[in-house]
């Protein structure tokens, strides 16, 4: 179980906050998207209902693809829509692969805005009201993040 937590928070902070790269190849309907995605308490318990099952089940949310090597949201999108075993744990638990993905973007986002010194980059598609969404569960987002949920 760990194991997973480990890989989920490697894959979500290593990629997330986005690249300066990767946010250079997303369209700007992507970054608009991204900024204006909203954490809420029922998407976070989404999130975190659906990361345990696909740790239960030890799915791959990319289907053995290098996922850090796609350069658009689109791109992950399709991957994570491409294994059924994680697009049917996704939807059972309330969320299409599309906000999955976006809302684990969104926590990795403001989990990295609201630290002090934060690129502007990094502020420039982060939901301001999701840094205040975190800076009001981090307790329970950290652990989320850590595994400990």
């Amino acid at each position: 179980m760990k194991k997973f937590w480990l890989a989920m928070a490697a894959f979500v902070m290593a990629m997330l906050p986005l690249s300066p790269a990767m946010a250079q190849s997303m369209t700007d309907e992507e970054l608009a998207e991204l900024a204006q995605f909203p954490l809420t308490e029922p998407l976070l318990a989404k999130l975190i209902a659906a990361a345990k099952e696909i740790n239960t089940q030890k799915v791959d949310l990319g289907g053995g693809a290098d996922m850090s090597k796609m350069e658009t949201l689109a791109q992950l999108v399709g991957q994570i829509e491409a294994s059924p075993k994680a697009r049917d744990i996704i939807v059972r638990n309330g969320l299409t692969p599309h906000d999955f993905l976006y809302g684990m973007l969104a926590i990795a986002d403001a989990v990295a805005a609201a630290q002090p010194g934060v690129d502007d980059v990094i502020l420039s598609y982060t939901n301001a009201a999701n840094i205040d969404f975190y800076k009001s569960h981090h307790t329970q987002i950290d652990a989320f993040l850590a595994g400990r949920l």
